[in-house]
């Protein structure tokens, strides 16, 4: 196996940050990878000290959601190119477009590419 450098850079203030690790084949390793994601997002619903308020102080519930990014660094090939870095976000592809913000980004890294 050959050397792979890929920088990867989160912010995480400005969003939560999942890390997996999966190096053999797993049937559910994606859907377990979205439902970390999902529940991640969940859980940032009305948190505390994370709500800002409204001009009348009420708090604004879901002001406190923050986008959530994972990285799944796996020994599994998810794509049949020779990178081994994808990144997956919501994507409109019959319009081309993407949309403004990544509340969900999916980063894959395939270290098993050489």
């Amino acid at each position: 196996m050959r050397a792979v450098h890929q920088d990867v850079s989160v912010a995480v203030e400005m969003a939560d940050l999942v890390v997996e690790l999966q190096m053999y084949a797993d049937a559910y390793f994606l859907p377990r990878a979205f439902f970390y994601m999902a529940e991640t997002y969940r859980q940032n619903y009305a948190a505390a000290g994370r709500m800002r308020a409204n001009a009348r102080g009420k708090p604004l519930l879901n002001s406190s959601l923050k986008p959530v990014h994972l990285l799944a660094i796996t020994g599994l090939e998810f794509f049949h190119d020779p990178s081994p870095f994808h990144e997956l976000v919501f994507y409109d592809k019959k319009r081309d477009t993407g949309v403004e913000k990544d509340y969900y980004a999916l980063s894959l890294f395939e270290i098993g590419k050489h």
